[in-house]
């Protein structure tokens, strides 16, 4: 995929995002895995059995899943954040693969170096730099709305999002109350 935005809402077994460049991708459930390599500037909004993400750089993952994301070798600028969106079959799907809404481990990768698991206490070029991922801080967070109409009765992001990240979007959304009334109360004159 090359500078699009892709919408997948069923539910694979499995999938693959190779080479991706510039793109934006929202996965239904994926029952088993999401394996993300050799992609830039890639955005994933999944709910998957498990992640994981290997020599790839400036992607960010948003994502709900009851395994810890798997960050192996090679990457760069890796940007994790909470699942962030639904659409009205979502939870439907959800059940249909076996995944709920907890445990959600999203927030806690681990790291594999050449030489397994990355330790902090070893200083040695095969574990992977601990700073190659980053948590979203809740200031840049914002949702993402699915454009279609289908049958079913998701209204909400399944299990709701983290209270930072809550009150991130609450915050916004009164920023833009406020400003909307403070247009419909200036008169404006020519």
């Amino acid at each position: 995929l090359l500078n699009t935005w892709s919408f997948c809402v069923f539910s694979p077994r499995s999938v693959s995002l190779d080479k991706c460049r510039d793109c934006t991708v929202v996965l239904g459930p994926v029952e088993t895995s999401v394996h993300i390599h050799s992609c830039q500037n890639l955005r994933v909004m999944c709910v998957s059995g498990r992640i994981a993400i290997g020599v790839s750089s400036r992607c960010t993952i948003h994502t709900l899943t009851p395994t810890r994301p798997l960050l192996l070798p090679g990457n760069t600028d890796i940007t994790l954040g909470p699942f962030h969106t639904f659409y009205p079959s979502l939870e439907d799907h959800m059940g249909s693969v076996g995944l709920a809404v907890v445990p959600n481990a999203w927030d806690r990768p681990l790291l594999v170096g050449t030489e397994g698991l990355y330790n902090p206490s070893l200083n040695s070029s095969s574990n992977p730099a601990p700073l190659c991922y980053r948590l979203l801080p809740p200031a840049e967070f914002n949702t993402v709305v699915v454009p279609f109409e289908m049958e079913g009765d998701t209204c909400e992001v399944p299990g709701g999002l983290p209270p930072l990240y809550q009150a991130a979007v609450e915050e916004k959304e009164k920023r833009i109350q406020n400003w909307q009334k403070t247009v419909l109360e200036t008169p404006l004159n020519k």
